[in-house]
């Protein structure tokens, strides 16, 4: 009887917060309205173009933002646009 008891106090609060973390992962918005999202995003955040995904094992290709004349950002076909960090410079301060 114990056990019994003890495997449904387990089972509720584990089952609650796998529900929360899938509900995270779902988005609500369309592949497009992300899309926009980001381009307008990129405006303000670093952002390069990345190459779609390629696997696990295989490094990330970037290659760099182009821009709309209104200021979006897009990538050449095959690339998606992700945030990233600052780019990194070879003339560093001494």
């Amino acid at each position: 009887m114990l056990k019994s008891i003890c495997n449904v106090w387990l089972a509720v609060p584990l089952a609650g917060t796998m529900a929360m973390l899938l509900a995270g992962c779902g988005s609500s918005l369309s592949p497009e309205a992300q899309a926009k999202r980001m381009a307008g995003a990129c405006q303000t955040r670093y952002c390069s173009c990345q190459q779609e995904e390629l696997g696990i094992l295989t490094k990330t290709l970037k290659v760099p933002v182009e821009w709309r004349l209104n200021g979006d950002a897009y990538c050449p076909e095959g690339y998606q646009l992700k945030f990233d960090g600052p780019p990194t410079s070879s003339l560093r301060p001494s």
